[in-house]
């Protein structure tokens, strides 16, 4: 408190939870009498917060698998979780002595392996927070190894030098423990054990025996086993196998470039054909008109163009005759024959009736 009559300051230093209240400030005045000023303080706690991934085995039990907690805040933060798995969630709030409060959200899901290494989210926002804070999650699902023998080709012939088996295992943790044995119980002498690899140094009737591998993690054992036939001489269906897969490589290669040249091929002959085309666009036209029509020696000349152009023209008709049999055989004649055909008149004909004067057949 400042000891002034003109500034009635209030300074609380190291502030508490507990300084949290109402505040009344007093003030005598004249003639007025004494005055009252009244304030409320409230105390923000930011918040600490974290999130991390609860170790469980796999089972078909539904059980925690991740935690996020935010603690020592007022008001109480506001926490979920963000995931795309199955899951539920649950929280808990707890009411510290200082006045604050802590939160704990729990993911709860059925842990399986495939859902190891799946990646989960915790959002947590409160008022004393510039922004929301997240917090991604892994997630451990432990479980037991998975183990297969890799190595065997069905080809493991008498005197072969370069024969292996590997024994590959997955899971959580990480398996590192790794023994052979066969069904006999002991290893053929001319077998060497390189951790997860099993060298054959000479294939041998020895070796024709089942071989098994047991991997090992703090889950527990898991063992698997693989059946040797030891042949006389190579198998000739795996040569024969790893020759076609070979010639079939080749022969696609070979397909791929014919079919490459092909559409080459075709398209130098379009553009081939369409270059004349343009040529041609550039030139003359192709189109030529035809040759006039020659007059041979029997064409007559016309003396009067203009009166010839004045006569109508008239085309020889057919006028059948009231005696003949327009569909065939012989019919009855009559003792006067009518012409069957009318012609049109020459030109020294047309001439000599127009001097005479028009005509019947030129009113026709």
């Amino acid at each position: 408190l400042v000891e002034s009559l003109t500034d009635a300051t209030l300074v609380i230093e190291h502030l508490l939870m507990t300084d949290e209240g109402t505040y009344s400030c007093e003030f005598a005045t004249y003639p007025n009498g004494n005055e009252v000023g009244t304030t409320n303080l409230i105390i923000l706690a930011k918040p600490v917060n974290s999130a991390e991934a609860l170790e469980v085995k796999a089972s078909n039990v539904e059980q925690p698998v991740a935690v996020c907690t935010s603690s020592s805040g007022k008001p109480p933060a506001h926490v979920t979780w963000q995931s795309r798995l199955n899951g539920n969630s649950s929280i808990k709030q707890t009411n510290n002595s200082d006045g604050t409060v802590t939160v704990i959200r729990h993911y709860t899901m059925i842990p399986t392996k495939e859902a190891n290494e799946q990646q989960i989210t915790c959002l947590v926002e409160h008022v004393a927070l510039p922004q929301a804070e997240s917090f991604p999650v892994q997630l451990s699902i432990l479980y037991a190894p998975e183990v297969a023998i890799e190595g065997y080709d069905d080809n493991w012939y008498l005197t072969r030098s370069d024969a292996m088996l590997f024994c590959s295992a997955r899971g959580n943790p990480t398996p590192v423990d790794f023994s052979w044995t066969t069904s006999s119980g002991q290893l053929p002498k001319t077998v060497e054990v390189q951790g997860q690899r099993l060298l054959v140094k000479r294939v041998d009737y020895t070796v024709n025996t089942t071989f098994i591998c047991q991997a090992t993690n703090r889950v527990g054992q898991v063992s698997t086993q693989q059946i040797i036939l030891v042949r006389e001489k190579p198998n000739p269906v795996s040569a024969a196998t790893t020759g076609g897969i070979i010639g079939g490589l080749i022969a696609t290669i070979v397909a791929l470039a014919v079919v490459a040249t092909g559409i080459l091929i075709c398209r130098q002959q379009q553009k081939n054909r369409m270059d004349p085309e343009e040529d041609d666009l550039e030139g003359p036209p192709a189109y030529k008109p035809p040759p006039p029509c020659q007059l041979s020696e029997e064409t007559e000349l016309v003396a009067n163009a203009a009166g010839a152009e004045c006569l109508p023209f008239k085309a020889p008709y057919y006028e059948p005759n009231a005696a003949d049999n327009l569909f065939g055989g012989a019919g009855t004649t009559t003792k006067e024959e009518v012409p069957r055909y009318h012609e049109l008149p020459t030109l020294e004909e047309r001439e000599a009736a127009g001097e005479a004067g028009p005509s019947l057949e030129d009113e026709y």
